[in-house]
C-alpha cells in the first residue's frame, strides 16, 4: 500500500507551507482550508498480511522435526501411530 500517508504529517506540511506571492491573510485562508479538508478525510488502515500457523512435529525417538504428520518418522522410521509411552 504505497499510497498511504500520515494525516498528521500532511496537516503539518500544509500548515507550514510557504505560499510565495500571496498575502499573509490569503496564505492563512488557504492553509486553513487545506487543514480543514485533510481533517475530514477518513483514515486508511493498511491491510494485514494473511498467513496460517505452521505446525511442526518432533519425533520423540530421534528428535528430528518435520512439518508433515506421517505414520512413521521420515528420518528414523519410528512408528508414530501409537500412544505416547508414559
Amino acid at each position: 500500500m504505497d499510497d498511504l500517508i500520515s494525516r498528521q504529517r500532511a496537516i503539518a506540511v500544509a500548515d507550514s507551507s510557504d505560499y510565495v506571492g500571496l498575502s499573509v491573510e490569503d496564505c492563512k485562508k488557504v492553509t486553513d482550508e487545506v487543514v480543514k479538508g485533510l481533517k475530514q478525510l477518513p483514515s486508511a488502515q493498511p491491510e494485514r498480511e494473511k498467513g496460517k500457523w505452521i505446525v511442526y512435529y518432533e519425533c520423540p525417538k530421534c528428535g528430528e522435526i518435520t512439518k508433515d504428520f506421517t505414520e512413521y518418522c521420515p528420518f528414523c522410521n519410528a512408528d508414530m501411530r501409537g500412544e505416547e509411552d508414559e
